[in-house]
């Protein structure tokens, strides 16, 4: 039986399909293709863009987070417009917090929090309320933001950065010197604030005069869950967890540690709580735990990847254009963000180390923005208290900030060592056999 031709002008469905393929559309999108296969694209692009620029960020002596928020940035609407799904990448970024949360909370037992809670409390909390009160004040003063704004901001830019911090001393081998164990304590500290502080925030979000009732009553049913949640977290799980480990199958015992992981988060959020939170109690819970070594095993590398996707996602909501326009302005805000943290550090490091060249070094680590500040001011959580304007201003400040340290302690460390050589001043190594004996060397080398 013969087939009809079509007609002429006309083109069957098959054909319209294969011609729909060959779409050409703007920019560098040259083909139409299904969601599926722009989901393909994007994590080429992603893993490509992060295994090209990371080597060429560390070889000029910068941080990796560097290479992942270059890759958002060149990979963003505001570059090439490349990424097609780039809401897709903020959502999977929150689970990199959640189980970076979970990380702190599984390294900070109970026993290593008492090896270190003099550094902790001797310069973490001092660092912490000086430079929180002093911005605030700041504030307050030469600006006309809210009482809430400025808790946002003065909080947000009192954090440093542990992934700079942390990685230097660790490639420098500067851990045990005591500047080095100090700055390890600030860091410590600000990774145990960030929780109230991240769980504050939603509370402080404008409200209309009948929902202040409904927060108020929150707020105490918020009060009562904390307190049987982590009472009881930690008896519970420990118990469930060993039950699980006793079937011998690595496959399901990962599969109910993330399980509980974001089953805690859902949990916090229930309540109005920080997501990160339930995973940071978590973490705590199973940080006693025969297993938490297998369990870190898996956590670590999937921890570390999807912070990658974290901080991709910080370049691709980065508003390069305002930074472009506001230059200046950035650069001086940079400057007087670091020279007041760097004098406050110097304040804290003189009056319990002693030692002037030791608080330098231990300014110079600390006196950048961190990466906390970046999650604080996200619109999802800060959205509705902070405008688009001074958001990107405090990103631009604190990234640009961040950017400048690691020629900043390129430089002024080999500055200090000079002086220390002309001076023959020691270079103030705590005494190893000193602090094994308390504990303190084996406890910082085993977090980082």
């Amino acid at each position: 039986m013969k087939m009809k031709k079509d007609p002429i002008g006309s083109v069957s469905e098959q054909k319209r399909q294969l011609l729909s393929k060959c779409t050409v559309n703007k920019g560098f999108r040259v083909f139409s293709m299904t969601s599926n296969e722009y989901i393909l694209i994007d994590l080429f692009l992603y893993f490509g863009s992060t295994a090209l620029l990371i080597p060429l960020f560390k070889s000029i002596g910068l941080n990796s987070l560097f290479g992942y928020i270059a890759s958002g940035i060149i990979l963003g609407p505001q570059a090439t417009g490349l990424l097609h799904h780039a809401k897709s990448i903020h959502s999977i970024s929150e689970i990199g917090i959640i189980l970076l949360l979970f990380v702190i909370g599984l390294e900070l037992s109970p026993a290593r929090l008492n090896h270190l809670k003099k550094s902790i409390l001797q310069f973490g909390v001092s660092q912490y309320l000086l430079t929180s009160v002093i911005f605030a004040a700041g504030f307050k003063l030469f600006s006309s933001f809210s009482n809430v704004e400025i808790f946002v901001l003065a909080n947000a830019l009192s954090l440093s950065s542990t992934a700079i911090g942390l990685s230097y001393l660790r490639e420098t081998d500067q851990l045990t010197k005591s500047y080095g164990q100090a700055a390890f304590g600030v860091l410590i500290f600000q990774d145990l604030i960030i929780i109230p502080v991240l769980s504050i925030i939603p509370l402080l979000a404008p409200r209309t005069s009948s929902d202040s009732v409904l927060s108020f009553m929150s707020i105490l049913k918020t009060v009562g869950f904390m307190i049987v949640f982590v009472g009881g977290a930690r008896f519970v799980l420990e118990k469930v967890v060993n039950f699980v480990s006793s079937f011998k199958d690595r496959e399901v015992f990962i599969g109910f540690c993330l399980m509980v992981v974001f089953g805690a988060s859902i949990l916090t959020e229930t309540f109005g709580l920080s997501k990160a939170l339930g995973a940071f109690i978590a973490g705590i819970a199973l940080s006693g735990s025969e297993f938490k070594s297998e369990i870190q095993k898996f956590s670590l590398p999937l921890k570390s990847t999807l912070m990658g996707v974290f901080f991709m996602g910080i370049g691709l909501s980065f508003d390069l254009s305002y930074f472009a326009n506001n230059i200046l302005t950035v650069s001086i805000y940079s400057v007087c963000l670091m020279c007041t943290k760097f004098a406050i550090m110097f304040g804290v490091g003189r009056f319990f180390l002693k030692e002037s060249i030791s608080s330098n070094r231990l300014s110079m680590i600390l006196c950048q923005g961190g990466e906390f500040a970046f999650l604080m001011l996200a619109p999802s959580l800060s959205g509705s208290i902070l405008d688009t304007s001074t958001t990107s201003m405090m990103l631009s400040v604190i990234t640009f900030s961040m950017l400048l340290t690691p020629i900043l302690l390129s430089v002024s460390f080999k500055i200090l060592d000079q002086y220390n050589s002309s001076k023959q001043v020691p270079n103030n190594v705590v005494d190893i056999a000193s602090v094994k004996s308390e504990g303190i060397t084996e406890e910082v080398k085993e977090a980082v």
